[in-house]
Order: C-alpha cells, then sequence, then structure tokens
C-alpha cells in the first residue's frame, strides 16, 4: 500500500466518513478496489489540504469510482450496501445510492468498460456513462486518511482535473459545475504550496513570460500527461482544442469557468483570455509528456 500523505482525520465530518468506511468494508469483503473522486475528493484538496477557501456549493455527494470485473460483481457490491440499514437504490439513477440526506454514486469501470470507455448498465443497456479517465485517476490516487483506522484512495489534482474536463464534455449544456471547478483547481495549482516547483525552472518561467499562474498550469499538463492513456489523452486534446484555440468563435468551457456561463455586463476581454491562455498552457503541458500504456480493464 502507497504510504499515507494526507491525514484528514479530524476534518472529515462523521457522516461522511461513515459512508466512506462502509463502502470500504464491503469492497474489501469482495476483493474490489475503488477510490474517492467528484466533488468530496475536490473539497479535500481545495480547502482541507491546501486552505483555498470554501467551495461555493456545498457538497452533500460522494462519488467512488470502482473497479469492477463484471456486472454480477457490482450487483453483489450493491447488495451488500443495501443492507445496511437507511440505504436506498436511487429510483432515477442506477449506480446511486441514497442514505439520510446523503447520497452517494458508485461508479463502474475496468473489465465492463466498452471500446470507447463507457459502461452500458444491464440489462437492457439503456443507462450510459462515459467512464474515460477514471482507470489514470485511479492509478494516479493517493492514500489519504479520512478516519482513525480508514485509508482510502482519492483521485489526485491532476486525476481530478482530467475526469472534470471529461465531464464537463458530457454535461455542460445543462450543469457548469465542472468548469468551475477547473478554475478553482488551476487556481489551487498556483498556490504558495507550489511556489518552489514553479520557481524551479527559469527557462520555463520565461517561456511563460513569468506568469507563475501560466506556469503552474503547464506543470498541471505535465502532470495529467504523466497518467494518462492513449484513448483519455484523445479525449482531453480535443476538448483543450477546441475549447482554446485562436480559431475559435466562442469559448462556452471558459464562460463557465468565470461567469458560470453566463456573461455579466462589464467583463473584461482580459479576463476571457486568461483564462483561454491557461488551458493552452495545460494543453502543452500534456503535449510534452509521453504516452502511458493502456491499463483499462487490467
Amino acid at each position: 500500500m502507497r504510504s499515507i500523505l494526507h491525514d484528514l482525520s479530524t476534518r472529515i465530518a462523521p457522516a461522511i466518513a461513515g459512508i466512506v468506511r462502509n463502502v470500504d468494508v464491503a469492497t474489501k469483503m469482495l476483493g474490489i478496489e475503488y477510490f474517492l473522486c467528484g466533488a468530496m475528493a475536490r473539497d479535500f484538496f481545495l480547502e482541507y489540504i491546501y486552505g483555498m477557501q470554501k467551495a461555493q456549493r456545498a457538497t452533500a455527494d460522494l462519488d467512488f469510482g470502482i473497479s469492477i470485473r463484471s456486472w454480477d460483481e457490482y450487483r453483489r457490491l450493491k447488495i451488500e450496501l443495501m443492507r445496511l440499514p437507511g440505504y436506498s437504490q436511487d429510483p432515477k439513477m442506477e449506480q446511486r445510492i441514497r442514505t439520510g440526506g446523503l447520497y452517494f454514486d458508485i461508479v463502474p469501470f475496468g473489465a465492463i468498460e466498452n471500446k470507447d470507455r463507457t459502461v452500458h448498465f444491464p440489462p437492457d443497456a439503456d443507462n450510459v456513462l462515459n467512464v474515460a479517465g477514471f482507470d489514470d485517476a485511479f492509478v494516479s490516487a493517493i492514500m489519504v486518511l479520512v478516519a482513525p483506522g480508514l485509508t482510502v484512495r482519492v483521485a489526485s489534482l491532476q486525476g481530478l482535473t482530467l475526469l472534470k474536463l471529461l465531464a464537463w464534455q458530457d454535461r455542460w449544456r445543462w450543469n457548469n459545475k465542472d468548469a468551475t471547478d477547473i478554475r478553482l483547481i488551476l487556481g489551487c495549482c498556483a498556490g504558495s504550496w507550489n511556489q518552489d516547483r514553479i520557481y524551479e525552472d527559469s527557462d520555463l518561467l520565461e517561456t511563460e513570460g513569468f506568469e507563475p499562474e501560466r506556469v503552474a498550469a503547464r506543470l498541471l499538463g505535465r502532470d495529467i500527461g504523466s497518467v494518462m492513456q492513449l484513448t483519455t489523452r484523445t479525449q482531453v486534446l480535443s476538448i483543450l482544442e477546441a475549447q482554446s484555440s485562436p480559431d475559435q468563435d466562442a469559448y462556452p468551457l471558459v464562460d463557465q469557468m468565470l461567469f458560470g456561463g453566463q456573461i455579466p455586463i462589464g467583463h473584461t476581454v482580459e479576463q476571457v483570455e486568461k483564462q483561454i491562455e491557461l488551458l493552452r498552457c495545460l494543453r502543452r503541458g500534456i503535449d510534452e509528456t509521453n504516452l502511458k500504456p493502456t491499463t483499462a480493464g487490467r
């Protein structure tokens, strides 16, 4: 097991830690590997670890990426969780389980993925999820102590970023939260905790106009590129090309990063151009890394 990088055992609400512990017990009993991702993982980094301001939207949900070998394995996991008092299946979402005022998603990935990195829930395959990036984020996850005796994998900043980019592509027309999170992560990477790395390479700093935020975005891109497989890389680069190329007439990702998709009166061109340039730096960093071998379905 990897060494514990962060101890958050005194910071996590008991209700949240209780859900994580129950998932941990059920998955270990079945020999299933998992990691924590989504909004709670975002808060672990931005608020608890790096001291950024509290996220504007409350986190009442958790997301678990579940690496499974078969749909029967997924079914058995849900059966075990449903045996717990107060746990119930969400009537509209197959992957969602509710308990009290909270809910959590158990998102399957791994051997049950199709070639296009989607999963089709049985029996009729009507419910389809894009799980591109989950295997990459799982491999690059870090260990976090969530509660006494409870150590779990949590998506790293690079893993979170690639998952957020892919999620934004799927749902940007009706949900802008992924774009907001991307902006927060980019801001976090330019924080004081990362200053030594930002100023370490004088040539890189000069290339990026002595702008720490641009250097941080490029370094994050290198981190992302170092964990991505070819299929994930293709999707992520396509998104960044469409959302930062000078040839584009509109940049919906940037609009949502800055203004939640609603362009206010008095916004500045400089604000927009800055975010576009950060996305370009992110892409430059990815381009500077080598491809990882495919491991999905390992």
